[in-house]
């Protein structure tokens, strides 16, 4: 800056002029306190017109050198000034949890955001990603997901955390595209949910958007089951991800449990044996079968190629697997298999048969065994389209054979007996014949054996004591029936003649006699001692009856309230039950009506047998013994008397 003063003129040959004019210079030059701080200013515009606006040169030394002081004061009462508000102002508190991200996002925000994409933008597939990115960025949570099932949270979440109008409004908008668009824009999510979350944080935009589409749309899910698989599988070190493609599957069937349990089949099934994946997997079909209840499903369509890994899984040793979740699986296991033989299982077990018998070897478990046992016998009871089809595979799995021939015999009075002796007797003979052409081989020898003493069995004589003793009591009565009929009454038969001649009837009378007179005594004592005693034992015992009934009372209350939850179980499980019977009624009963005609055809047929062809003979016999009988009767009486 120049100094308001002339400047001298330097002599350029003396030193001396040198060392005055510098002393000069320095004296007439404008002090600048270099202590004092700059005035900040607030924005970039006042420094801008600051720079355009500069002082005079008079000016600027005149207000320096006057006002310095002041400046300096004001300068460091303004930097304390600022250094104070940046400590005051506090940062924004980040958002924590969804639900409070979700109070600031308004359904007119969300309105008029989707109207300006689309006036934006002439493309529609564009809109659907700008309006997820508008949701990712508003429902943005600082606190990452550590749950990607989200056990903890409500059903349906993130999507039950909508109100009422953003949940209307977001499937409004998804019903304005078509299914293709839907289905590429469902995809395109899906993949950018599978890349690394922890750099991309929780999503919940994706992660609602996909909840709604696979909610509305199953058919999305159910036609990308085999590439998720096949992602979970190769990429089994990305927990989260493959976590979270389960998740937005299992969303698909919420509404409709056959398509649930095909996602399950499909999906969670082969995932059953990692770690990560099964606990999901069972407690995922522990609630399709509750939904079932829920919404009175009486069973699902299970196949066979569904059944055997189940099947496996269950009774096949699994290290993988806790032990609780085994456990659960093994408890939900009878239903399936209920539900996989059907209805009609003379026209399914067919299927299970082969199987079945092809994974009954000598190296199973005791209680796969069991199971397989159980299984193929009742597939024998049922269908006879299994005996045929195990004569098919009789040679080619001997071993199996001998297991389920030995079986039968070891529970001939058990099991063995549902099935039909004529189908078991055709299917071992046919046996014993083919053993009759196979080389000599232990597993030959051992077939033989057993259908040997199975023949024996079906064909060796057995007295039928059930049958004897019913007969001897019908012929008994019916004899009597006859004998009063004949005779007009029961005091003129021949049954009450024979008692009075031979004294069995004044033996009874004698008996009876004495039984009246001994009770008339015991009728008068009891008449006269039962009001003393009762008396006494109401004086003695009321207290102790009073106390019992008291506790009695308490242990009913304490039985209620521990059964409570039993009985809230069979509130809520008999309307199901009761509308599965009524369901089932019909057809019951006409299979009940069925069986009821075969056996009055079959009754009927043999009577008319015994009636045509046996009754004559009954009447020439009665002919023949009758005077003998008679001659019997007359000697015994004669007998009688004499003695």
């Amino acid at each position: 800056m120049a100094s308001p003063a002339k400047w001298d003129v330097v002599s350029h040959g003396k030193k001396k002029d040198k060392k005055t004019s510098k002393k000069a210079f320095i004296e007439n030059a404008t002090i600048v306190d270099t202590s004092a701080p700059l005035e900040t200013s607030k924005t970039i515009y006042q420094a801008l017109d600051k720079k355009q606006k500069p002082l005079s040169p008079v000016n600027s030394l005149t207000t320096s050198s006057s006002s310095n002081g002041i400046q300096a004061k004001k300068a460091a009462q303004g930097g304390d000034k600022t250094t104070k508000t940046k400590k005051k102002e506090k940062k924004a508190a980040p958002v924590t949890c969804l639900e409070d991200a979700l109070k600031t996002l308004g359904c007119n925000d969300m309105k008029k955001q989707f109207n300006e994409i689309k006036s934006k933008s002439n493309a529609p597939s564009l809109w659907l990603g700008e309006f997820v990115n508008f949701l990712n960025v508003k429902l943005n949570v600082a606190t990452k997901i550590t749950d990607p099932f989200f056990l903890e949270k409500p059903p349906a979440y993130p999507l039950s955390a909508l109100n009422q109008n953003q949940l209307e409004f977001l499937v409004a908008t998804f019903k304005q595209f078509d299914e293709s668009m839907l289905e590429q824009f469902f995809t395109y999510c899906m993949t950018e949910m599978k890349k690394d979350s922890d750099k991309t944080g929780p999503n919940y935009g994706y992660r609602i958007t996909l909840q709604c589409l696979a909610r509305n749309y199953p058919q999305f899910v159910s036609k990308s089951t085999k590439l998720n698989l096949e992602f979970i599988k190769k990429k089994q070190g990305m927990q989260q991800q493959c976590q979270f493609v389960m998740w937005v599957c299992s969303q698909a069937g919420n509404d409709d449990v056959h398509i649930a349990f095909k996602v399950w089949s499909d999906l969670m099934l082969p995932l059953i044996g990692y770690k990560a994946f099964s606990q999901f997997s069972i407690n995922y079909l522990e609630e399709i079968i509750q939904r079932m209840k829920k919404q009175k499903v009486a069973r699902l369509h299970i196949t066979p190629s569904e059944f055997f890994p189940i099947l496996d899984f269950v009774f096949t040793p699994n290290q993988s697997l806790p032990q609780n979740l085994q456990k659960k699986l093994e408890d939900l296991y009878p239903k399936l298999k209920e539900m996989a033989f059907g209805v009609d299982p003379q026209e399914t077990l067919r299927h299970y048969f082969p199987s079945l018998l092809t994974r009954l070897t000598g190296h199973n478990s005791s209680k796969y065994k069991d199971e397989l046992l159980l299984c193929l016998v009742r597939c024998l009871s049922n269908d006879r389209q299994c005996l045929s089809g195990w004569r098919l595979l009789y040679v080619s799995h001997l071993q199996q054979s001998a297991i389920l021939l030995n079986h039968l015999l070891d529970n001939w009075d058990g099991q063995t007996k549902t099935i039909p002796k004529s189908w078991l007797h055709e299917t071992v003979h046919a046996f014993s014949i083919t053993n009759e052409d196979l080389s000599s081989d232990y597993k030959v020898d051992e077939c033989k054996k057993t259908c040997q003493e199975l023949l024996l069995r079906m064909t060796g004589f057995e007295f039928p004591w059930k049958l004897a003793i019913f007969t001897v009591l019908l012929s008994v009565g019916v004899l009597l029936f006859v004998d009063v009929y004949s005779s007009g009454s029961f005091t003129d038969s021949r049954l009450v003649a024979f008692g009075r001649k031979s004294g069995v009837t004044a033996v009874l009378l004698q008996a009876w006699s004495k039984i009246t007179f001994y009770s008339s005594i015991a009728s008068k004592w009891l008449l006269e001692n039962i009001p003393k005693y009762y008396s006494t034992f109401c004086n003695f015992c009321a207290p102790y009856l009073q106390l019992l009934l008291k506790y009695m009372a308490y242990s009913c209350n304490y039985f209620l309230e521990v059964t409570q939850p039993i009985q809230l179980w069979f509130k809520e499980y008999i309307p199901i039950v009761i509308a599965w019977v009524e369901a089932k009624a019909p057809v019951v009963l006409a299979e009940v009506s069925r069986y009821l005609q075969i056996m009055y055809e079959f009754v009927a047929y043999y009577c008319e047998l015994i009636l045509v062809f046996i009754a004559p003979y009954f009447v020439a016999v009665y002919n023949v013994v009758e005077p003998y009988v008679s001659q019997a009767y007359d000697a015994v009486i004669a007998f009688v008397k004499n003695v």
